[in-house]
């Protein structure tokens, strides 16, 4: 499988469209990048929610990094309930994707 990234700033796109290079007034947009899906090892930090076209979802940032990754609200119960939560989780994450959207879970380890 693979899933969209915003050529950018490196970060998982939660609905493949054009990404802008956010500098107002440059014009610059592009298509997304398409990667192919490896679970990785990473610091994330949790920074809010955001809403898409169809649900809202969870946003969390890379440490020491401006890359950000969407996770469905489903999966941030998962991880709640699994006791694990905390501002920031350290471990082994999937992306997955869901209808047309992409989110990231973590992993059963």
């Amino acid at each position: 499988m693979k899933a969209p990234y915003n050529p950018f700033t490196a970060s998982l796109m939660h609905y493949p469209e054009r990404a802008w290079d956010g500098v107002i007034g440059s014009g610059r947009t592009s298509e997304p990048t398409w990667v192919d899906v490896d679970p990785f090892m990473a610091d994330l930090t949790f920074t809010g929610f955001q809403r898409g076209r169809s649900a809202a979802y969870a946003i969390w940032q890379k440490q020491y990094d401006v890359s950000t990754y969407p996770m469905f609200l489903t999966d941030l119960e998962a991880l709640i309930l699994s006791g694990k939560m905390s501002l920031t989780v350290s471990g082994l994450w999937l992306v997955k994707k869901r209808g047309q959207n992409y989110g990231i879970r973590l992993t059963e380890t």
